[in-house]
């Protein structure tokens, strides 16, 4: 039993501190820092640590909930927009069989908690946008959505476009003061709002580090990599039955909203979401990182898309070969495409969730410990990984990549990777002299040329690497030259 990704971990040295009544400080003794994308998902692990000081369970279980919660969420949305019974539970159940979404649910990661928020909070807005008025659930629903992901704010603002440009301007053409929703758009303000204010004071951006970390300027090479990837993998890689739907589907929801078909006018913001996301996403660059996991929550909303299409197209010839055929057409294709996501996922996902259990436990994990066992108390550890080896080894941290150590992720941005990000680097490493070092040599090629000394000390090689940022990560200890008074 562990965690697949090192960066659970960061989450969890959080909570640790949270739960010793110290607001989201990553080191002790130094000022608090937005380094977590999530701080619901700290609150909700720390009020599990009340009752239980396994850290690691109580991450494990919720992200376990949240998922099970997800397929749930998902088989009552497919009630709404698909026709048939079955086909509904198919969507659902394809859900849990994405290979991505049971990874995310092992993982100990937000991922499933804003899946779950996402699908909750458009079901609920929708139901209200039938009766007429946004309650102010839906603005709650999407003020924790916010502090779940950063992306969750993206959501709320296609929710506004689809209720005040679309349904009220566009379709109804009676708009007024009084069709903005300010109840729920206040409400959300009041959840939404505390985090990006505390990441403005501490930091002067809104969002935070992590998120920052992730993105890079605007490209068109990277920005067109970028979707190939997300196409490739999650379209089509993990289950191309669902890359035809989606296909068929993002074509034709538009199509019958344009031409006035009532649950696709209704209900637009199924489409508008998760392709709003793409557009918007293109244009920021995201890296797209390990396993795609930022773009897990998005998979049950691209999967809705999905089932909606082969719907439509089993559907198609039922106009030459009757209702006989439909009633035996909808649930033999719903049962096909439950059955081979099934397949598809356990065939392989279980079995690479376990190996990125196993990467982590002998690497990270292991480091940590020997940090712990090995150094003394009030060592100091610079490393690219904070996640584990902080967390195990108790240590003070300084981080090479600015996640909790924004003041250097200002100059790794702008500077961007290569010769320049090492340059960086070493007059960090020059300015805050940590006793140890524990890196990937691969991401800092040419960093000993004409530095202090550094001793290696331990190495972990990992031969059947999947999930870490390189096969080997030494830790040296740094001897470095006595400061002149």
């Amino acid at each position: 039993i562990g965690l697949p990704l090192d960066d659970t971990y960061i989450h969890l040295q959080f909570v640790k501190n949270l739960l010793k009544g110290h607001w989201f400080v990553y080191n002790l003794g130094q000022r608090p820092t937005p380094g977590d994308t999530s701080p619901l998902w700290v609150l909700l692990i720390a009020a599990g640590g009340i009752f239980s000081k396994n850290l690691l369970a109580v991450s494990l279980v919720l992200s376990g909930i949240f998922y099970l919660l997800t397929g749930l969420a998902a088989y009552r949305l497919g009630e709404k927009i698909l026709d048939d019974k079955w086909f509904a539970l198919a969507y659902g159940l394809a859900v849990i069989f994405t290979g991505r979404m049971l990874w995310a649910g092992a993982s100990g990661m937000e991922v499933t908690l804003f899946s779950f928020l996402s699908l909750l909070g458009v079901l609920i807005y929708l139901r209200d946008k039938a009766r007429g008025r946004l309650g102010l659930w839906t603005g709650v629903i999407f003020g924790l959505a916010a502090n779940a992901r950063p992306e969750g704010n993206l959501l709320f603002i296609l929710v506004l476009f689809d209720w005040i440009v679309l349904d009220q301007i566009l379709r109804q053409r009676k708009f007024r003061l009084g069709s903005i929703p300010w109840g729920a758009g206040l409400v959300y303000g009041l959840l939404a709002a505390p985090y990006p204010l505390f990441c403005l004071y501490y930091t002067g951006h809104l969002t935070p580090n992590t998120f920052r970390a992730n993105h890079l300027g605007f490209s068109w090479p990277q920005s067109i990599g970028y979707l190939k990837i997300i196409i490739r993998e999650a379209f089509w890689r993990d289950n191309p039955l669902i890359g035809v739907g989606l296909l068929v589907g993002a074509v034709l929801f538009p199509v019958r909203f344009l031409r006035g078909a009532r649950l696709e006018r209704d209900w637009f913001l199924l489409w508008l979401w998760p392709i709003g996301y793409l557009a918007v996403s293109f244009f920021t660059a995201p890296i797209p990182v390990i396993v795609l996991r930022y773009q897990i929550p998005l998979l049950p909303f691209f999967a809705a898309l999905a089932f909606y299409g082969w719907e439509g197209l089993v559907r198609l010839p039922a106009g030459r070969l009757g209702k006989n055929y439909l009633a035996r057409a909808l649930p033999a294709a719903a049962a096909v495409l439950v059955i081979y996501a099934g397949f598809l996922t356990f065939r392989s996902w279980p079995e690479f969730t376990a190996h990125c259990v196993k990467n982590i436990e002998e690497m990270q994990v292991t480091i940590g410990k020997q940090i712990r066992d090995h150094t003394p108390t009030n060592a100091v550890i610079a490393t690219n990984d904070i996640g584990a080896i902080v967390y195990f080894s108790d240590r003070r941290v300084v981080d090479l990549v600015g996640l909790v150590n924004p003041e250097l992720l200002k100059d790794v941005q702008t500077y961007g990777g290569g010769v320049e990000t090492l340059g960086v680097v070493k007059l960090h490493l020059l300015k805050t002299r940590p006793d140890y070092l524990a890196i990937f040599p691969n991401w800092y090629r040419g960093l000993f040329q004409n530095s202090p000394g550094f001793e290696p000390v331990y190495t972990v090689t990992l031969t059947d690497n999947v999930i870490c940022g390189g096969p080997t990560m030494i830790v040296y200890q740094c001897h470095w030259p006595a400061v002149s008074n």
